[in-house]
């Protein structure tokens, strides 16, 4: 899935990665949030934005989705 991706690249997603996981609660932290975290990144990069910067604020959109979504469903 990455070897589309210089190496300057990948090395931008995985700072972002690392970065935005960060901010996940530990109560919510899940292989499938990263996922989805990871997921928008590499959408991002194929859309030909490739800075840090750009998969920092891809990644943290990403999980504020989430919140959200899980915030809606809880008040059920």
């Amino acid at each position: 899935m990455l070897t589309e991706f210089d190496q300057n690249t990948i090395a931008n997603i995985t700072a972002a990665l690392e970065y935005v996981c960060r901010k996940i609660p530990a109560d919510k932290d899940s292989h499938e949030m990263r996922k989805r975290i990871a997921d928008a990144m590499v959408a991002c990069g194929r859309d030909g934005k490739r800075t840090l910067v750009d998969f920092q604020n891809a990644g943290m959109k990403a999980l504020e989705s989430v919140r959200r979504l899980q915030a809606g469903l809880q008040s059920f």
